[in-house]
């Protein structure tokens, strides 16, 4: 007996194979895996203070329907109730950044069991300024 491991999208396809294969033993193992990918757009990765960070989680999938995403920093799920980051399903806006808001953002694209992640590094530079100083004597 032959075993065959098969990457199949549609069950009743599935069903008909093993009837017409009797002498094969199928099984199906998830191929969504491979196809279910993320990747974060960031316009920059290095900003200043005050000016806002705008990322977009894009989804690689021949099928997005029924896709969630979510949103993290530092390892820590964003929500939609935190003021400070505006979170819309494929987008994240952090308006006027402070220099605490750099470090690790990440998405997470999840569809049943299977789930892809990808992340970035900001950095946000503090506001940089001259000072001039006078002695007067």
């Amino acid at each position: 007996m032959v075993e065959i491991h098969l990457c199949w999208k549609n069950i009743a396809n599935l069903d008909r194979f093993n009837r017409s294969r009797n002498a094969v033993s199928c099984s199906v193992v998830s191929c969504c895996s491979e196809l279910l990918s993320a990747e974060i757009i960031a316009e920059k990765t290095n900003i200043t203070a005050g000016d806002n960070l705008q990322l977009q989680c894009q989804v690689k999938d021949e099928n997005t329907k029924g896709v969630n995403v979510t949103w993290s920093f530092n390892g820590r799920p964003l929500t939609q109730s935190e003021t400070r980051y505006k979170v819309k399903a494929l987008e994240l806006v952090v308006e006027s950044t402070k220099t605490s808001d750099g470090g690790e953002y990440g998405c997470t694209v999840t569809r049943g069991h299977d789930q892809a992640t990808s992340s970035v590094i900001i950095n946000v530079h503090g506001m940089s300024f001259t000072l001039i100083c006078r002695i007067l004597f």
